[in-house]
């Protein structure tokens, strides 16, 4: 629930567009909600439903503000009131989107499920080929988050024939090699890794591409293949050491400490694990620090 809650303040700002014509201007409510002043965003939204009770972008607003409050039940609320008056399936499929996020992070799983189908089934009607990848890609979360990992790949794999960006395909067959590495099918998930990096060489993106070889790496790791492993992790460690992300780097010291450790070279493994340790502790990444440090006692009882 945390972690959901979390995304709330990336996701993009997006206003409905059907009713452009009527006076209510979705930037000064977006440079409210920027500002944190929460309150006036929800009032110049109230003033403009009252005034224009079907134009749907002033429900979008105060969704969006009362979603940044933590008032989840009236983001909701609104929304369903917006849904009422859509004047448009453009509009409906944006309400849906949102009614199924929000649904997600109440934790009724049903609703979000039907929502987000609902987006999907509008995209479909509309031939619009990026609601698809997103409804599909939402459902799959869904799954994930359940534990039902066949139905969450089932999803990811209907989205991969939407995708037009490169960061979409990195998106995408990374969620379906975690999917795979929960069921234990390492070989499915190093498969999977392996078109994510294909996508990740295509952005450009040095940090990216060292984080799918580091992927790539534990995944043969866990498929007890060495010497792959070795190869990718330390590609991997390179490239988080040119590109001095420490976050990165601590992450391939941990995957290598759980390589020597799988290898039974506990002195190595516990090595890299404490250069791992240094660094979350040192970013404060308290989370982070904890998991390793469990790692470093699990060896030293051995």
């Amino acid at each position: 629930m945390k972690k959901l809650r979390n995304k709330i303040f990336f996701l993009p700002f997006v206003f409905l567009t059907s009713c452009a014509q009527v006076v209510f201007y979705p930037e000064e409510c977006q440079h409210y909600i920027k500002a944190g002043n929460y309150q006036k965003a929800i009032e110049i939204s109230k003033t403009a439903i009252e005034a224009y009770p079907r134009n749907a972008e002033p429900y979008l607003c105060l969704s969006t503000a009362y979603l940044h409050k933590g008032e989840l039940e009236n983001a909701i609320n609104t929304m369903k009131k917006a849904e009422q008056v859509a004047p448009s399936y453009e509009d409906l499929a944006v309400i849906y989107n949102r009614l199924g996020f929000m649904y997600h992070l109440k934790g009724d799983t049903i609703k979000a499920l039907e929502y987000h189908q609902k987006h999907l089934s509008i995209s479909r009607e509309l031939d619009d080929t990026k609601g698809q990848f997103i409804a599909n890609v939402n459902i799959a979360d869904i799954y994930q988050s359940m534990g039902d990992y066949t139905k969450a790949i089932e999803y990811y794999q209907k989205s991969t024939h939407f995708i037009s960006d490169p960061k979409d395909g990195v998106l995408v067959y990374r969620n379906i090699a975690q999917a795979y590495v929960k069921q234990g099918k390492y070989k499915d998930a190093i498969e999977n890794y392996k078109m994510a990096y294909k996508y990740a060489e295509k952005t450009g993106d040095k940090k990216l591409i060292g984080a799918l070889l580091i992927d790539l790496g534990d995944a043969y790791r866990l498929n007890r293949d060495f010497k792959s492993a070795s190869e990718y992790l330390i590609r991997g460690l390179e490239i988080a050491k040119a590109q001095k992300d420490k976050q990165l780097m601590a992450h391939a010291y941990l995957k290598l400490g759980l390589f020597y450790r799988d290898r039974s070279d506990l002195s190595s493994a516990k090595e890299f694990l404490k250069r791992a340790y240094e660094i979350y502790i040192s970013t404060n990444n308290k989370r982070k620090a904890q998991e390793v440090l469990e790692q470093i006692k699990e060896i030293e009882r051995r």
